[in-house]
């Protein structure tokens, strides 16, 4: 067992710092509230804390044990709150309570005196019901930014409080795993903040209905949105990609039950905006990635594909290689693609490499360096290679990846050669 702090390097520390994490051992023994509540009070330059994992919160349900910051006034943990909000600074911006559990009392007291400058509010397994949110909120604070809400167990209750309490400038919203279910999404389009840009709903239990409800009520700004781990399925997509903002960027849709009606639908209306896609253990098929690898082929901004545990085989995967190798978009990052379809994209770029050298710009002379890949021979010893897991297969897939522009396959190629002359099994190729 770790042993608490001197109380005097506790409150030098305390003094200077701009951030500070407590833990269990920071208030044993517990008459040291008293005097880290003064020390907090004095520091102007502190903006974080972290409270996390810490039992002084709930007090065994004795205050007593607090000395006087505990008897602020009568009534349990929210006092004991209440002393710790009456001393943070103005300048705190940065505020994390997991799974500590502060009560009716405590979320009221921490609302009565919500820090004025606070700009990000984590809250993870901490339970948060209808009124805890109504009094958290009261004061509807405009500072607030990023609020981050997670695996609440009293998540459909917390939503109703909500809908009156939401901070209305909020940027960033996370509630992971509150399965808030389609009746709490209704509930929280009803109060989505205007000019929120991140939204993860992943894990809520939301299907259809919740799609096409919160798909109508997205704010016109948005950047990310994450609904991974729910059940949109087909008819979710078609729901979802008709009110998609023109401003979005990152759309994850992992594990949602969407097979290839939903890929072909989604293809059919992928934003423009749109640079990374998350489609991973959904039913997708060969006629759904091929339609999706034909859209990816336009975009000139898609940087991410993540597609790992579909359904599809080796034609999808041929079909999106060649995609991925003609197309405008900047794919990178081998660890985006599965390591089936890296084995496709090799005999598809050796294939494009060989047919139209010119067309990809390439500064090797096809005549020196397309009957070598030709051969058959070679071609098979090279693609075993590469696929072979050490250090310069590595290197190769790397580069394989980062470079998938017309203009810079020729990169990818010289490596791949280049490994080819200076492989110790070079024998076994021919001359």
């Amino acid at each position: 067992m770790s042993q608490p702090k001197n109380l005097d390097e506790l409150l030098a520390e305390l003094s200077t710092t701009s951030e500070m994490k407590f833990d269990k051992e920071t208030f044993s023994p517990p008459d040291r509230l008293d005097r880290i509540c003064q020390a907090m009070r004095k520091n102007p330059m502190l903006q974080k804390l972290d409270f996390s994992w810490c039992d002084f919160i709930t007090g065994n349900g004795n205050p007593d044990h607090f000395g006087n910051a505990g008897n602020h006034h009568a009534g349990g943990n929210g006092n004991i709150i209440q002393a710790l909000v009456d001393s943070f600074p103005v300048g705190l911006v940065k505020l994390r309570f997991i799974e500590t559990q502060l009560g009716e009392a405590g979320f009221k007291a921490l609302g009565d005196s919500f820090p004025p400058n606070l700009k990000e509010l984590l809250l993870y397994q901490v339970a948060v019901s209808e009124t805890a949110v109504e009094s958290l909120f009261r004061l509807r604070p405009k500072n607030l930014a990023y609020l981050t809400l997670i695996h609440n167990p009293l998540g459909e209750e917390m939503m109703k409080g909500l809908i009156y309490a939401m901070p209305p400038n909020l940027l960033f919203l996370n509630f992971d795993s509150n399965n808030i279910g389609d009746a709490g999404v209704a509930l929280l389009a009803r109060c989505l903040p205007p000019w929120l840009m991140f939204l993860d709903l992943t894990s809520n239990m939301i299907g259809p209905d919740g799609a096409r409800v919160l798909a109508e009520t997205l704010p016109r700004n948005l950047i990310n949105l994450n609904l991974t781990g729910n059940s949109i399925g087909d008819l979710g997509v078609r729901f979802l990609v008709n009110y998609l903002p023109p401003t979005l960027s990152d759309l994850e849709l992992e594990n949602n039950s969407i097979g290839d009606p939903g890929a072909k639908i989604l293809a059919e209306k992928l934003p423009s905006s749109l640079t990374s896609l998350d489609v991973s253990k959904n039913r997708i098929g060969d006629v759904g990635i091929s339609a999706l690898a034909r859209a990816i082929a336009k975009s000139a901004k898609m940087q991410s594909l993540r597609i790992q545990s579909c359904d599809f085989t080796q034609i999808g995967r041929r079909v999106l290689a060649q995609s991925i190798l003609l197309g405008r978009a900047p794919l990178s990052g081998y660890s985006s693609f599965d390591f089936d379809l890296f084995e496709v994209s090799v005999e598809v770029l050796l294939d494009c490499f060989i047919e139209d050298a010119k067309a990809l710009e390439n500064r090797f002379c096809s005549a020196e360096m397309g009957p070598f890949i030709a051969d058959k021979k070679r071609r098979a010893c090279l693609v075993s290679a590469i696929n072979e897991w050490n250090a310069q297969e590595l290197l190769v897939r790397r580069a394989f990846y980062v470079n998938t522009k017309k203009l810079m396959l020729e990169n990818a190629v010289w490596i791949i050669c280049s490994y080819l002359w200076t492989s110790p099994d070079r024998k076994n190729w021919g001359e």
